[in-house]
């Protein structure tokens, strides 16, 4: 199971570096071929990689606490599978509709290496794991941002890159505060933290605030509304629909799975985060009721609409942590497929 695990994470940059490089895959009819068939692949990779669920191991001891660790459990394989299938649908729209456009090679071998990051991320089992994987998800991504090369699409991806490695920063923090303050960063089912001291708390509420910018919560949402309507229709899907839960997992590592919902509860940083994802709910949805472009409000569509499953898992409650999984898979897919219907009416 370690060999199909690591065969699920490096099968799509391997595919999308034999895209970049091999002479063949410039001819369109031949790429799309490619691409279509690694991304066929790569789902029933991840899904056979599901029956392995609580495959561990370790591959790169960093120091006696850091690791590069892999671990599957259900959330990975949740996650995995849903990223894989939004990205085989997105992958086979995008081929007809960059029919023809000049930057359509490079966008496909970039799309491919991003699905690579994204599990990564699903199978992380320690912090470090996890922001490995988050910082080349949004390197490899900003290609797709700026895929058209106009002003204003540039501008959107320096926007988004900014936004993106703020956050990111903010988790390495954690990282060496948590390392510190907990011994370890290693993911363990109901977290290792004991007590509600004040500097785990303002830790917590930092991290959480930094993975939130990828999710568009209030107040790092910015980049959302910007880079939606620049970017490529199957860009914007992948990006609202599958990139944007990349932030709701890391928040539910950092709260489920390292600190523990039982010693933040009740405490200033559930009120927090609740508050903040609230705003977040009414705020977006009102900026999308008065939005006349429609990718931009869809695009404040998603800003709501994943806030939704933060205040689910803000709750800390078992049934709407349940109901907030069960609203990422929903938003996904309807979110994927409302990008992809505005490409087709652009396209």
């Amino acid at each position: 199971m370690n060999i199909l695990l690591l065969i699920a994470l490096l099968w799509p940059a391997v595919a999308g570096a034999v895209v970049w490089f091999m002479p063949a895959a410039k001819e369109p009819a031949v790429r799309g071929k490619m691409v279509t068939g690694a991304l066929i692949l790569e789902l029933a990779a991840v899904i056979l990689a599901c029956f392995g669920n609580g495959t561990d191991f370790v591959v790169m001891q960093m120091t006696p606490t850091l690791a590069l660790h892999l671990h599957l459990d259900t959330i990975g394989c949740i996650f995995s599978v849903l990223m894989a299938a939004m990205w085989l649908l997105g992958g086979v729209f995008a081929l007809e509709y960059l029919e023809g456009n000049a930057h359509e090679h490079s966008y496909q071998a970039f799309y491919l290496c991003v699905l690579s990051a994204m599990i990564g991320q699903c199978y992380a089992g320690s912090m470090i794991t996890l922001y490995i994987f988050y910082e080349l998800m949004t390197m490899l991504s900003v290609p797709m941002v700026v895929h058209e090369r106009t002003p204003e699409a540039v501008a959107a991806g320096v926007k988004y890159l900014i936004y993106s490695i703020f956050g990111a920063m903010v988790g390495l923090l954690g990282i060496f505060m948590y390392n510190s303050m907990l011994g370890t960063v290693t993911f363990v089912p109901g977290g290792v933290a004991t007590e509600a001291t004040p500097t785990l708390l303002v830790i917590t509420f930092l991290v959480i605030l930094g993975f939130g910018t990828k999710a568009g919560m209030f107040p790092l949402h910015g980049w959302l509304p910007t880079a939606h309507p620049v970017a490529p229709a199957p860009a914007s899907a992948v990006l609202s629909g599958v990139i944007t839960k990349a932030g709701v997992l890391a928040i539910i590592r950092v709260i489920y799975f390292l600190v523990g919902a039982k010693v933040i509860a009740g405490t200033w940083v559930q009120i927090t985060f609740m508050t903040l994802t609230l705003i977040t709910v009414f705020m977006g949805s009102m900026l999308a009721y008065r939005e006349p472009l429609l990718k931009k409000r869809l695009a404040f569509s998603t800003v709501s609409q994943v806030s939704y499953v933060l205040f689910g898992l803000s709750c800390l409650y078992p049934e709407s942590f349940a109901g907030g999984i069960l609203h990422v898979v929903a938003h996904s897919v309807i979110q994927d497929c409302l990008f992809l219907f505005a490409g087709a009416m652009i396209h």
